[in-house]
């Protein structure tokens, strides 16, 4: 298998590194699961946990997902981000703006 079968598994952080190790699990376990790979017993272990790993980010992030849809739904949060950025003075010092605009 690849060279993330020795590695411990690692905490699925959002990052590109630990998608790319998620893929690299979920590609082995589709693997086991094809009956086109044996592994020990601990390999086995360690890639479920990962699964359950990549389970609970996901689940995560769904409900991150679900909260923004909500917000970017909202007509009144809609609107005052609006007008947030026609006027990005009011979000920056007016000390940079003034250099902004020279």
């Amino acid at each position: 298998m690849t060279g993330i079968s020795s590695k411990l598994p690692a905490v699925l952080d959002g990052s590109s590194g630990g998608f790319q190790r998620a893929a690299g699990d979920i590609g082995e376990a589709i693997a086991l699961l094809r009956g086109a790979a044996k592994q020990d017993p601990a390999t086995v272990e360690r890639i479920c946990q990962s699964l359950h790993g990549i389970r609970g980010f996901l689940t995560l992030e769904a409900a991150a997902q679900s909260y923004r849809e909500q917000i970017s739904g909202d007509a009144v949060v809609s609107e005052v981000v609006t007008q947030i950025m026609q006027a990005p003075r009011v979000a920056m010092p007016v000390m940079e703006v003034e250099h902004a605009h020279a």
